[in-house]
């Protein structure tokens, strides 16, 4: 599944600069890999007009595949509870920014842990918590 987002075009008001940096900084292409998709709405929701194109991927084949002819940015890595456990070996290939999103079926001890997650955030997702993953993960990539 691909989601593509218009950019913001014409004047508009100046955003505040914040700690984090500039509030419109934007990721052009984002690989969003749920097992199930459950998450894809409501994190498509929260990121529409900061991400330029999202990409759903379910399985460790596609996330391998999906940097044939396209090019992802960042990853938004969600973990439920039974997902396939070569997920976060599949993402952490990959060698992007990533943001792993844990839901309420995960139990405490069985959290994935990522080499170096750029941030990381409990489901179901705020607009205000997912507003700083985005600004972390837009950091990271524009570093």
């Amino acid at each position: 599944m691909t989601l593509r987002f218009p950019l913001a075009s014409g004047e508009r008001e100046e955003a505040p600069e914040t700690a984090a940096g500039p509030a419109d900084r934007v990721v052009g292409r984002l690989l969003l890999v749920d097992p199930d998709g459950r998450a894809v709405g409501p994190v498509a929701e929260l990121l529409s007009g900061r991400v330029g194109e999202l990409r759903h991927v379910t399985t460790p084949a596609q996330v391998a595949a999906a940097g044939e002819g396209w090019r992802p940015e960042g990853i938004v890595l969600v973990q439920r509870a039974g997902a396939d456990p070569g997920l976060p070996g599949a993402v952490a290939s990959r060698k992007l920014p990533t943001v792993l999103l844990v839901a309420r079926d995960v139990p405490p001890g069985e959290r994935w842990a990522l080499p170096d997650p750029v941030a990381e955030a409990s489901l179901p997702l705020d607009p205000e918590v997912a507003g700083r993953l985005l600004e972390a993960l837009a950091r990271s990539v524009h570093e």
